[in-house]
């Protein structure tokens, strides 16, 4: 990546496979399928800037989030993800970032308006993780840097929400909301980036420094999807996690929703849906969603084919009478799909979506 002083951009390119954009454009990895010790450059989509693979991000065991595996960057190394297709709608990206307090250096997380190798790029939101200063930066589409205090020996989470459509883009950091601005301003808020879009993440140590940095959990959630996903999902027996999405409308009236998540075993599965936000292991996975007063409400079971499950939502037929979704209110979703094929409990749980109906 090179762009005035190379100020390396994590290029978090909203990476999506041709699966992936028939799916909502959902795309999560959490490195737990690739060789320990292997280069990611050159595996699932990674790639190095410019199509430069170092060899420097490695599949590393020394640390993780979700698994057993993260990504382990050290200065030289420049590794992007790519996607296409992503030039409207909305979507969420997140991943979760560990930074030992024995390292040194800046950490560059950047995400691209545009990336093609060997330009043009476009440089969209631009997060620094300074080690000596103890802050993680943002340009915030202003030639003034942004901060919140970065937090060491601990994974915590980044996410950016980016709206095509409207044109704006807010940046995370462990909770904090770094800065809000208009997506085709740039990093610095001196460029007119037109047509917008979504097109890479790139992940840069700075060369000054000694490293290591490591990074897990990559999550995207985009296009029209109604809801706000949360929560993690655990790679299945088809070799990535399972996210959920929504579609249709949040009216009550209109009735409309439908469940989907992807990629799962093609098996049977169960949506369900309840009050509470929680995040507890169960299974092979996690459990998102808790009892609260009203009790978990399950769906009808649904069989899975070509690695996806859907669930057509029907508001009037709710399982129980405390569990009747009435605009106004909220309730959270997820799946729950059998996976022999994996082992351990033999069944698994996608991520969450959290949906505030309307009348």
């Amino acid at each position: 990546m090179h762009s005035r002083t190379k100020r390396s951009l994590l290029l978090i390119a909203v990476a999506a496979s041709a699966f992936d954009l028939a799916v909502a454009q959902n795309w999560s990895d959490g490195i737990e399928t690739y060789a320990a010790g292997s280069a990611i450059d050159g595996q699932g989509g990674w790639d190095g800037w410019d199509g430069v693979q170092t060899g420097l991000s490695l599949v590393s065991t020394v640390q993780a989030h979700g698994g057993a595996q993260s990504i382990e960057t050290v200065p030289g190394a420049d590794t992007i993800y790519e996607f296409s297709g992503i030039d409207s709608g909305h979507g969420t990206f997140t991943a979760f970032v560990y930074v030992p307090s024995t390292t040194t250096g800046i950490f560059h997380l950047l995400i691209m308006d545009e990336y093609n190798h060997g330009g043009p790029y476009e440089w969209g939101a631009w997060m620094r993780f300074v080690v000596a200063t103890s802050v993680v930066e943002s340009d915030c589409g202003t030639s003034a840097a942004t901060n919140t205090p970065l937090v060491f020996d601990t994974w915590e989470e980044v996410r950016v929400e980016l709206d095509l459509d409207a044109d704006t883009v807010e940046v995370y950091y462990a909770g904090n909301l770094l800065c809000t601005y208009l997506w085709s301003f740039g990093y610095n808020g001196s460029q007119n980036y037109l047509p917008i879009a979504l097109e890479a993440i790139d992940l840069y140590p700075d060369p000054a420094g000694s490293g290591p940095f490591y990074l897990d959990d990559f999550q995207l959630n985009w296009s029209g999807d109604i809801g706000t996903n949360y929560c993690i999902s655990t790679v299945n027996s088809t070799g990535a996690s399972a996210i959920i999405s929504a579609t249709g409308s949040e009216s009550v009236a209109t009735n409309d929703i439908l469940l989907s998540a992807a990629p799962v075993p093609n098996q049977p599965g169960i949506f369900f849906y309840g009050p509470d936000q929680i995040q507890v292991p169960f299974g092979n996975g996690f459990l998102c969603i808790g009892t609260g007063a009203t009790g978990i409400a399950r769906l009808a079971i649904e069989n899975a084919s070509a690695n996806l499950i859907t669930h057509q939502l029907d508001n009037t037929m709710p399982p129980a009478p405390s569990t009747q979704i009435t605009a106004g209110s909220t309730w959270h979703f997820s799946c729950w799909y059998r996976d022999p094929a994996a082992a351990g409990a033999f069944f698994n749980l996608s991520d969450a979506v959290s949906i505030t109906f309307t009348p």
